[in-house]
């Protein structure tokens, strides 16, 4: 058996098209807004706000990971996997799965970089808040109850 790369019978604009209108999309865009949003506001309550580095939020979160999602799950869905379309029972399903997989976990480990950022942010945002300053914290110097007894 010799495994060929067998080129699918769609065209890649339906393709694309089909990633652009997916749920992802719209879900990664409205994520990287909430964390642009968050990120001013926290630059403003730590009063380091800076005009150009608002500009360079599209250079450094939507062109690396829109454009990286749309190239890597195109590469899934149009390519297929070399000799998976061989195998006697399931071949293209195992194909399917892959892409499947390849796209969420892509998808998720987008979802997960821009989710802590935007929880940096919050938790900038509200860092010396009577709220987060009433939390108390343990301090390794303070003796413990049974020392001060002891005493």
């Amino acid at each position: 058996m010799n495994p060929t790369l067998v080129a699918p019978n769609y065209d890649i604009g339906q393709v694309i098209l089909g990633i652009l209108i997916s749920y992802q999309i719209p879900t990664l865009l409205g994520l990287m807004i909430i964390d642009w949003l968050t990120g001013i506001l926290a630059g403003l309550r730590k009063g380091q706000i800076q005009l150009p580095a608002l500009a360079d939020f599209y250079l450094t979160n939507i062109i690396p990971y829109l454009g990286g999602y749309i190239i890597f799950a195109t590469a899934l869905r149009y390519l297929p996997l070399t000799g998976l379309e061989q195998f006697p029972v399931g071949g293209t399903d195992l194909a399917r799965l892959f892409e499947s997989l390849g796209t969420n976990l892509g998808f998720g480990v987008i979802v997960v970089a821009v989710g802590t950022s935007i929880f940096r942010n919050t938790s900038e945002i509200y860092t010396g808040s009577p709220l987060w300053r009433d939390i108390p914290t343990v301090d390794e110097d303070e003796p413990d109850d049974e020392e001060v007894a002891n005493t």
